[in-house]
């Protein structure tokens, strides 16, 4: 993948053992001291390390000001799959359906920002690599398990519900959380669809517009404190306005 060069950031795979390790520290640096949460008490963490390199492609921004990273985004595709036992998200979902769809996909996760870099322009540099990343292996499909921050799923029953009356993925390739926890918490006559959106996490915005779809309840993760929505996103279905505006594809 060619580097991308945006503002004062570069866009690329992580290509050293070195630049692994400070993605693994600002990860851990969001997920656990940020969060408040224990990593030694977290399995998932060993499984962290693990998977990152060489069983996964890491995207990076780098500030070239400072050198440092400041965004990352963990690709998987069947081929790092196959090396792991499967996918990341695999314990969470029922991926059956997704494994069986004709073409390429590619699982995403571990999406970071540092603290400093949060006013929008990481992140839409992230998504323009996202972009060349999936021209590139030519990626029909990407799904992920992005989280809400919080166990009590009544904290987000506008959100939740709104997400499955609005967005739940087509028969075909619609999985199933295998902890179910129903987000079908208030009927669809009863949602106010606009306010709804407006409580989502800026990053599951990101998604919907671009015409993500959700799988079928909720995984709700008590290690890390979130209750956790998978998305699906059919490159070939996204709005062309937003393949060029997010992901920078002329089309």
């Amino acid at each position: 993948m060619t580097p991308l060069h945006i503002g004062n950031l570069e866009v690329r795979l992580a290509k050293t053992d070195a630049e692994v390790e400070e993605v693994q520290k600002l990860v851990d640096h969001v997920f656990f001291i940020e969060e408040g949460i224990d990593p030694e008490s977290v399995v998932q963490r060993k499984y962290d390390i693990e998977v990152l390199n060489p069983n996964s492609d890491i995207l990076i921004a780098v500030d070239k000001l400072t050198g440092k990273i400041i965004a990352t985004y963990r690709f998987m595709r069947r081929c790092h799959a196959d090396k792991v036992g499967g996918f990341y998200t695999k314990d969470e979902f029922d991926l059956t359906k997704i494994l069986n769809y004709d073409g390429e996909i590619m699982e995403f996760s571990r999406a970071v920002t540092h603290k400093d870099y949060r006013d929008g322009t990481a992140i839409m540099a992230m998504w323009r690599g996202i972009g060349a990343y999936l021209n590139l292996h030519n990626i029909k499909l990407m799904f992920g398990v992005p989280s809400l921050h919080g166990t009590d799923v009544s904290m987000f029953k506008d959100e939740l519900s709104y997400l499955y009356h609005f967005h739940l993925a087509r028969e075909e390739i619609l999985c199933r959380s295998k902890e179910y926890t129903n987000m079908n918490l208030v009927p669809k006559d009863q949602i106010d669809e606009k306010e709804a959106f407006s409580k989502l996490p800026p990053l599951f915005k990101g998604y919907l517009r671009l015409n993500t779809v959700i799988g079928d309840g909720a995984f709700v993760d008590h290690d890390f404190d979130t209750t956790d929505v998978q998305i699906i996103v059919e490159t070939e279905k996204v709005d062309p306005r937003y393949l060029k505006h997010f992901l920078g594809w002329d089309v």
